[in-house]
């Protein structure tokens, strides 16, 4: 009687762009995707053999992350291994492995877990290769972990990679790593809650349990004045205790808060602002500007077929030396009358698309202040202005800048940071601050 089948799940994460959904795809169903879309989630079925033990395994195909991306929860529960590619092309795309495997083993919260790194378009030239094989390897190495290079364009290796993640899974289990996802911790009920580990026991032998809020303080959030809604919510905060300040505590936290929070507006409810706080007085934490970027929701409802993705990413610093990376993202449209139901763009068209997108990004941040920035971002004057100009290349839909990310900050000042808050440090429930916008006439790039 031959064996029965094991159930086995993995995961496929890595960078934007390095094929692998195109690897996926090879291997179960024998086909190379040329087109690139970019992927929301896909899953994957097929009955791998190893070691005459058949194994039907469950492939998930997650959608590219960068340093911020936050995988999600799913990616975790009842994963019995992880396959992270690279493109042999991208320098970026490897130094993403490590990240990317720092980011499981944390919140998995183990020292170690059955991976796979793969270096995908094996078939680039040698003077488009960015990635040797034997810095793949010496990761490898240094990891403790499977490697192999391939090419989903002409199914080289790609059977080998597959074959090789079930292998470190096995590799795992033989090592005693539970079987099936049954890893449980019980925790004792009576088990007192907060950093003291000691239980005394009262009368009856009762154990005595402590309140973890009683040596805690809340504080309130302030938004800056670019916002219409200044009062963000409440953080908390161990009580400040000897040489323990509860302001140092506060100072550098980073929250991440809807726009449409901030606005009172629910237009605006894809978009995530990051806000940081740099003083505290009082009760109250005064934020300002961290980032910016748009909901995974968001980005995946804007994929559609037949028509193009253009993106272009352009770091600028405002006038108060704040340096900041800008990414824009368009999609192609059909022309007015158009019968033809594709609309993609020439690679020539693209260039200059990205060109007129980087130039007018350029142009917009630096000529102004962190604070008038955000008050250009929020309308999104600087998407309707490339979709305007780009017209005459070809038409495009869906511009944003849809992230902002904060690569440095000027010294601190906190007569800046006061004059940006008004008078709202005094005010603990926040006020509204009621501001007309008047979109300014651009010129054209």
């Amino acid at each position: 009687m031959p064996p029965q089948q094991k159930q086995r799940k993995m995961a496929i994460v890595g960078s934007r762009s390095v094929g692998k959904s195109s690897l996926t795809v090879q291997f179960v169903d024998g086909h190379f995707v040329d087109s690139y879309y970019p992927t929301i989630e896909n899953t994957f079925s097929k009955v791998i053999k190893h070691k005459n033990q058949d194994f039907a395994v469950e492939i998930i195909d997650t959608a590219g992350q960068d340093e911020y991306t936050i995988l999600n929860s799913k990616h975790f529960i009842g994963i019995h291994g992880y396959m992270i590619v690279y493109s042999v092309g991208s320098k970026q795309s490897f130094e993403m492995v490590r990240i990317i495997r720092d980011k499981i083993l944390n919140h998995m919260g183990a020292e170690s877990v059955p991976l796979i790194i793969v270096g995908n378009k094996s078939d680039l030239r040698p003077e488009q290769r960015q990635v040797k094989p034997e810095d793949g390897r010496k990761l490898a190495e240094e990891l403790n972990c499977g490697w192999t290079e391939a090419s989903a364009r002409f199914n080289e290796n790609v059977g080998k990679a597959f074959e090789g993640m079930v292998a470190e899974i096995e590799k795992g289990q033989e090592a005693g790593q539970p079987k099936e996802g049954k890893n449980c911790i019980v925790i004792d009920a009576n088990m007192a809650v907060g950093k003291n580990k000691r239980l005394s026991k009262g009368k009856k032998g009762l154990k005595k349990r402590t309140d973890p809020f009683a040596k805690k303080d809340w504080y309130n959030l302030k938004a800056p004045s670019t916002f219409a809604i200044r009062d963000v919510g409440k953080t908390l905060v161990n009580r400040t205790t000897g040489l323990k300040n509860a302001n140092d505590a506060l100072k550098g936290r980073i929250f991440e808060v809807s726009l449409a929070d901030l606005q009172k507006d629910e237009d605006h409810s894809f978009r995530k602002v990051r806000l940081r706080v740099d003083e505290v007085q009082g009760k109250n934490c005064l934020t300002n500007f961290h980032g910016l970027d748009f909901t995974s929701d968001k980005l995946r409802s804007l994929v559609r077929k037949w028509q193009s993705l253009i993106e272009a990413n352009v770091v600028v610093k405002t006038t108060d030396d704040y340096l900041l990376r800008l990414f824009c993202i368009a999609f192609t449209k059909r022309r007015p009358n158009q019968i033809k139901k594709t609309t993609y763009a020439r690679s020539s068209q693209i260039r200059q698309i990205r060109k007129k997108m980087t130039d007018i990004m350029q142009r917009e941040a630096s000529s102004c202040t962190l604070s008038q920035l955000t008050q250009k971002l929020i309308p999104e004057v600087i998407g309707r202005e490339i979709e305007k100009s780009t017209q005459g290349i070809y038409p495009l839909q869906n511009v944003h800048v849809r992230k902002v990310k904060l690569l440095k900050s000027p010294k601190f000042d906190l007569g800046a940071l006061l004059n940006l808050h008004g008078e709202s440090n005094t005010d603990e429930s926040g006020q509204k601050v009621e501001r007309e916008f008047k979109e300014t006439v651009l010129e054209s790039v």
